[in-house]
């Protein structure tokens, strides 16, 4: 009986290292770099991220397009070694020039992020990347290369190429191309006009992607492509909003200040003023300014209301806007003690930064965060 169990525990044995070799020899990719995946992904042998980057490596330095693209991604994020950008960046380019796909994408990406600032021309070399991977069927790239043809930048100006390549990558799920194929059908961009394919594609996209979600709150308000649904803009916005969409959270402030169709919450409105304010949203600032002022849904107070009007004053706006509160600035501030204004400089500097500006929730209403949680949200993503 042992000896019938031991020789049935052979033959397992020896299948498994049969059928291990053959997709050792049937597998495209080398066998550094199968047992660096191992080591990476944990598959047969304790995780070691230093290992997998070691084994890595080796394989990069024997010629192998994938391993020279993960060892470039663990060196350039420190996952598994230290960080090293500059070395980092060097075998992501060693991988993209040998082919690899995903080398591609992330080297056109690292280059407009890094580089484009200083160099407008990086912008065409990382376009030429992306549409190398674009090629090769990489989502990502395919909605880069189809926002640098809408744009304009980096390439010529191509709605028909923006269209194109949009929809090669909505196509494989990618939630942000479906938005941006959205866009294009909506204002009919390298395609005719097409609300109800708008619609479509932002509901598939809205679960995933912020900008959907609050796509869909704007059409719904303004009842473009649908009947007009003030319940249904205010949960699209509010879903959005808690994922950080700066202008959704402004709108859900003008909403709950008494815009048309909603019960006025002023709490509510200063907390969604407060959020955008901290993305530096100066419309937002402004608005909390007057409710700081007025002492509506928030503890009054004047020389908070200056510091917030003063930080709004340092963002973009219109020249008109500008000088207007500019003026009602330096009116109120005329009213004010020397050290009043000593105190509205030092708040104007505390409320520069988001973290300082987070010190006014303790001045909202009790429980008002909580309720901003909820309040709006009626029904899930449709």
């Amino acid at each position: 009986m042992l000896r019938r169990l031991g020789f049935t525990a052979c033959a397992i044995l020896a299948f498994l290292l049969v059928t291990f070799l053959i997709t050792l020899w049937q597998s495209p990719y080398s066998t550094k770099t199968l047992i660096a995946s191992a080591y990476e992904q944990g598959l047969g042998v304790p995780r070691n991220p230093a290992k997998a980057a070691e084994w890595y490596l080796a394989a990069a330095q024997a010629g192998d397009p994938v391993a020279q693209f993960k060892r470039g991604h663990m060196q350039y994020y420190g996952r598994g070694l230290p960080v090293d950008q500059q070395a980092g960046r060097q075998w992501l380019k060693t991988a993209a020039d040998n082919g690899n796909a995903s080398g591609q994408y992330l080297t056109g990406l690292l280059i407009e992020v890094a580089d484009a600032g200083r160099d407008p021309e990086q912008l065409r070399i990382a376009s030429d990347w992306y549409a190398k991977a674009a090629s090769q069927g990489v989502a990502e790239a395919q909605r880069m290369l189809a926002s640098a043809y809408w744009s304009g930048r980096g390439v010529q100006q191509n709605d028909a190429q923006a269209f194109h390549w949009a929809s090669k990558a909505a196509a494989q799920g990618d939630a942000a191309s479906q938005t941006l194929l959205a866009k294009l059908y909506w204002f009919g961009k390298g395609t005719p006009p097409a609300a109800e394919r708008t619609l479509e594609l932002l509901h598939q996209a809205a679960s995933q992607d912020s900008e959907a979600e609050e796509m869909l709150g704007t059409m719904a308000l303004n009842g473009n492509g649908m009947p007009k649904d003030i319940p249904g803009a205010l949960a699209h916005y509010t879903r959005a909003a808690q994922q950080g969409r700066s202008n959704a959270q402004f709108v859900l402030g003008y909403l709950y200040s008494g815009g048309v169709g909603v019960p006025e919450n002023l709490a509510l409105a200063n907390y969604w003023f407060l959020r955008a304010a901290q993305q530096a949203n100066p419309m937002a600032m402004i608005s909390l300014a007057v409710h700081l002022d007025r002492g509506q849904g928030i503890k009054p107070s004047k020389l908070k209301a200056c510091a917030v009007l003063r930080v709004a004053l340092k963002k973009p706006l219109k020249g008109d806007v500008r000088e207007a509160l500019q003026t009602q600035l330096d009116a109120e501030e005329k009213t004010l003690s020397p050290a009043q204004l000593t105190a509205v400089a030092q708040l104007e500097t505390s409320y520069s930064t988001a973290a300082g500006l987070a010190v006014l929730f303790d001045d909202l209403p009790a429980q008002t965060q909580g309720s901003a949680l909820t309040q709006g949200i009626r029904r899930g993503a449709p």
